[in-house]
């Protein structure tokens, strides 16, 4: 994040537009005022002009409104009608505009080179270098935080997926669908088109949501005993 705080970086403005989304996205969920999902999505729209990798927030946004289980379908439809015109219009412009002036969405890229595979390794490697010494091997240090990922990811989700949990924190939906969201779009693009190998460039988004979603499933496992008999300790 400081190195991508002094360069010149379209991730230093997706950072900032992710985060104020977060913020204005939870206050939506609170407050549930119409203006407020409308500046949710001019965020996101901005964010996926920035990087085509918002499609992430996009996901993220549509999934938490679609899963509100206190809200009746047709508000839900609603929301997401309105969330997801506003998030994508600007985006579905300017690809025209792309597609008319150039005869192309994104403009003519080579095929990349690296397999999916290969961009697995680099994701789950640069991920693990955030946390883990490099004193590890690589297989050591990949091992690790793949477990520990499906671990603090299938908690988060075991906690918003549970009623009372889930009115506590159920805005960090959004945070944990964008969290598995975004790596899936950035794998897609570099597995098709070649672009610089992974690394902390293109991952700093992650660093945030991911700070966030430890924090929530260690705070969770105070609580946790307390929804779920099974795992009661006393």
């Amino acid at each position: 994040l400081l190195q991508g705080s002094i360069m010149a970086w379209t991730e230093t403005l997706f950072i900032a537009l992710l985060s104020l989304f977060f913020l204005q996205f939870h206050s939506y969920l609170r407050e549930e005022r119409l203006r407020v999902l409308v500046g949710a999505g001019i965020l996101v729209s901005l964010a996926c002009l920035t990087k085509y990798a918002g499609v992430a927030l996009v996901f993220s946004g549509v999934i938490t409104l679609l899963l509100r289980r206190d809200w009746p379908i047709n508000r839900r439809l609603f929301s997401v009608t309105v969330f997801g015109v506003i998030s994508t219009l600007p985006t579905v412009f300017w690809l025209v505009r792309n597609l008319i002036l150039e005869g192309t969405l994104t403009g003519v890229r080579e095929p990349s080179h690296d397999t999916l595979m290969d961009n697995l390794y680099l994701l789950f490697d640069v991920i693990s270098r955030w946390f883990l010494p490099s004193v590890l091997t690589p297989v050591v240090r990949l091992g690790i935080t793949f477990v520990f990922l499906g671990v603090v990811v299938s908690f988060v989700t075991a906690l918003i997926g549970n009623s009372r949990a889930g009115s506590r924190i159920g805005s960090l939906l959004s945070v944990l669908s964008f969290f598995l969201a975004y790596p899936v779009v950035i794998l897609y693009a570099a597995t098709t088109v070649r672009i610089t190998p992974l690394n902390d460039r293109y991952l700093s988004p992650l660093v945030g949501p991911l700070i966030l979603l430890l924090c929530v499933a260690f705070d969770g496992t105070r609580d946790y005993p307390r929804f779920s008999p099974k795992l009661r300790l006393m």
